[in-house]
């Protein structure tokens, strides 16, 4: 014993100086931050930060004496140590092979450039497979040493089982008889424009999984959501009406507001519970707003909103990257359940897992199925997995933003993105951008195979949305979404493909509204007793002239209206950081303060997009400040055109909130 406590001593003294090492690089990220929240943070929840990287040095013993165990009947003392250092950064490497999601900044500069060196025939060596089977092999290998003393016939046992165990995890389910009422599963994924679907005309090959929905069932080429901001929209899409109807216009909202959103609203996955359907919310980060809102879910498994402890939690793996790709797993989130509030957990393999085991079990129940999956891949920072960040970008690029867009929270809160990017590098993001498209459209694949396989495909619909779009250094933008609605309709711009039994075969291409889908599902679906407060309209027929009123939220910056006049200044509204606080009797999810809920909605951009035509409004210091576009002419919004079009003016102007 007395070696084993020395191989454990050596193994574990390895863990704890790479722990220090990194640890002090995670002091310094802290601290190096300058706007409120990060102040607050550090100064008056130091006790949190103790805790979170407490539990993460638990974590790195956790993983020593596991590594000491496997290690001692090979090598023993300080060659087990090394051993212990080399397996760390082994797993490490291998685990970011295909979760990149978890890398940041240099981080992920180094591994990439390292990554993208090695041939491809020798970076196929290490595919999950094979690491199991090497985990696997190992750990038998050094059970077998062991437990020399022991029979072979029980070790026999125990590696027969072992095997045994390990085999069941591949093997198929039985298919299942699928209900008479039709299922649905609504894929969704953050900041999707929907211009850059091949489907709907992009030159890149991008969605071809997403094509073929298009191809058999509707394709709405023209909806839009009236705000491009995560929470506002996902309600709008469940309670079909507006956020003026449903009462949400920010991100931050207060318990109090949470409970009144609740109880105003009648919400679509309710609705369809009470008429026998089981509903279920899958998602990441960016599918927090069914953590946050009770819409009627039966079962949700997405991550938690992102508080103080959240934060902090995203902080410190930031520099411990090791230990992050070992914990991010269920026996981790016991140690450390402030994953659940991080953005880097939850890539998109990882939720299509999710996703799979949910329908295995959803197809031996008789009831029909709501399933909405809501990925995050294309959200900034565009930091798709290997190797679709390769799949479009040039090879030879060496400048900003190589992998990912990096930026600091500070510079972006202060002053937005940056604006001063040549032409190279806004189509570098462009290209990493399609890199995440085409990584969620194999999401999508995925899926539409798993219901092939379990027989539900026949009988169940599959729909393809997004809560909004995206900027993308359009004419007087940066990056982003919900902060501006010049540029043309990029943010607020979604796809809206549907496919499944009763579904017609056609193209869409008049205006429709995000709250005017759910009435439609219920049509398709067959599901009676609309709700009386739904304001939407239903697509399955003939499509009426619609308008939509669209307006900003309100995120972590305001984007500047371009190509202002003399005398014209917009109203100001406070930085994020100054606006809002981290509320203790709320989780300590961060809430706009109460002085600022009334001056956020006198700040709002709002457009009224009817037929061809868009008209903005700002709010001016001196009045409204108002632009019309063409949009069939000037798709970015550069020529303001109320003075030659006086009567198309007044009309849209009339629909604008006073």
């Amino acid at each position: 014993m007395n070696g084993f406590r020395n191989t454990l001593l050596w193994v574990c003294g390895v863990a704890l100086a790479v722990y220090s090492l990194l640890t002090l690089g995670g002091y310094f990220y802290i601290a190096s931050h300058e706007n409120h929240h990060a102040q607050a943070l550090f100064d008056y929840h130091f006790s949190v930060i103790v805790s979170v990287y407490g539990r993460v040095l638990i974590g790195y013993l956790l993983a020593g004496a596991l590594a000491a165990f496997v290690l001692h009947p090979f090598v023993r003392g300080w060659k087990a140590g090394l051993a212990a250092l080399g397996l760390l950064l082994l797993g490490f490497i291998f685990t970011l092979t295909n979760e990149t999601h978890l890398l940041y900044g240099p981080t992920q500069t180094l591994y990439c450039t390292v990554h993208d060196a090695i041939p491809a025939s020798i970076r196929a060596l290490y595919s999950p497979v094979l690491i199991q089977l090497f985990v696997l092999g190992l750990s038998l290998a050094a059970l077998y040493r062991w437990t020399k003393p022991v029979a072979w016939t029980k070790k026999g046992a125990v590696l027969g089982v072992t095997l045994l165990g390990w085999a069941a995890l591949s093997i198929p389910r039985a298919k299942a008889a699928p209900a008479q009422r039709p299922s649905f599963v609504l894929i969704a994924t953050d900041s999707l424009r929907a211009d850059r679907l091949s489907c709907n005309g992009y030159a890149r090959p991008t969605t071809p999984h997403i094509d073929k929905l298009a191809a058999r069932g509707t394709n709405f080429t023209q909806c839009l959501v009236p705000t491009a901001s995560t929470h506002e929209s996902w309600v709008t899409l469940f309670s079909s009406r507006e956020p003026r109807e449903h009462g949400l216009r920010h991100m931050f909202p207060s318990r109090e507001k949470v409970a009144q959103v609740e109880k105003d609203n009648v919400f679509l996955p309710r609705h369809l519970r009470e008429h026998g359907y089981h509903t279920a919310a899958i998602g990441g980060w960016c599918g927090t707003t069914f953590d946050l809102f009770d819409t009627g879910f039966e079962h949700v498994d997405v991550s938690r909103p992102q508080n103080h402890r959240g934060l902090l939690c995203e902080a410190a793996f930031t520099n411990h990257l090791v230990a992050a790709s070992f914990l991010d797993n269920p026996v981790g989130r016991l140690l450390l359940p402030e994953l659940e509030r991080t953005s880097f957990t939850r890539g998109s393999s990882a939720l299509t897992g999710k996703a799979k085991r949910w329908l295995e079990k959803a197809s031996a129940d008789e009831r029909p199925f709501f399933l909405t999956i809501v990925y995050h891949v294309t959200h900034l920072p565009y930091s798709a997995s290997h190797p679709y960040y390769q799949h479009y970008t040039d090879p030879d690029y060496r400048g900003r933003n190589r992998y990912r867009i990096d930026f600091k929270i500070d510079d972006m809160i202060q002053r937005g993105f940056d604006h001063d990017l040549s032409p190279e590098e806004m189509q570098h993001i462009v290209d990493l951008y399609d890199g995440c498209v085409t990584e969620f459209d194999d999401q999508v694949g995925a899926i539409m195979a798993k219901l092939e396989e379990l027989g539900l495909a026949e009988n169940t619909i599959v729909g393809v949305w997004s809560d909004h779009g995206d900027d993308l250094y359009e004419h007087g933008t940066t990056l982003g979404h919900g902060v501006t609605l010049f540029g043309g309709d990029q943010s607020n711009h979604v796809p809206a493909v549907f496919a499944g039994p009763g579904i017609p075969r056609r193209r869409e291409n008049k205006l429709v509204r995000s709250q005017d889908l759910a009435p439609t599902f219920l049509q398709w679906l067959g599901v009676p007793d609309r709700p009386e407060s739904w304001s939407g309209v239903d697509l399955s027929g003939e499509v009426p002239e619609l308008s939509a009123l669209l307006e900003t939220s309100y995120l972590l910056y305001r984007q500047p209206v371009p190509d202002l006049r003399p005398g014209e200044v917009v109203k100001k509204f406070p930085t994020f950081d100054r606006a809002t606080f981290l509320d203790p009797e709320f989780d300590f999810n961060f809430v706009l303060r109460d002085e600022f809920e009334q001056a956020l909605v006198d700040t709002k951009c709002f457009a009224v997009r009817e037929g061809r035509w868009k008209l903005i409004r700002v709010p001016g210091e001196k009045g409204p400040i108002d632009r019309l576009f063409d949009l069939a002419e000037d798709p970015q919004c550069r020529r303001d055109l109320v003075a030659e079009h006086p009567d198309v003016y007044r009309k849209l102007a009339e629909k604008l909130p006073r």
